[in-house]
């Protein structure tokens, strides 16, 4: 199975994201899953893009991420978020797995 975490990052830099995850990426290490890498990195042109559409290039960057995987994570606080409710909303819509942070804390236990 390969997995997509999805994540509040609004404001954060790519370090916090990634140090973030970490501990929720080795557990799913644990118990062969893989977890994509689905941080992006690049950033919305601003020749391109005016002042929404930003948000959008990075929406359309992870439902790209989304149709790579089998089940998408939703991280804790994930509701906060506009854009993880955006993925979870896709996920449902698409029947996409969604596992809840309680997912990991099961599988673990055995």
């Amino acid at each position: 199975m390969k997995v997509m975490i999805s994540q509040p990052m609004n404001g954060k830099s790519n370090f916090v994201i990634r140090k973030e995850r970490e501990d929720i990426v080795n557990k799913f290490k644990k118990i062969h899953i893989d977890v994509i890498d689905s941080i992006i990195e690049e950033t919305a042109n601003p020749e391109i893009y005016n002042e929404y559409n930003p948000v959008l290039f990075y929406i359309a960057k992870s439902i790209d991420f989304m149709a790579q995987v089998d089940a998408i994570y939703f991280m804790e606080g994930w509701e906060k978020s506009r854009g993880c409710r955006v993925e979870r909303k896709v996920a449902e819509e698409y029947g996409l797995k969604i596992l809840e942070p309680d997912f990991l804390e099961e599988r673990i236990k055995r």
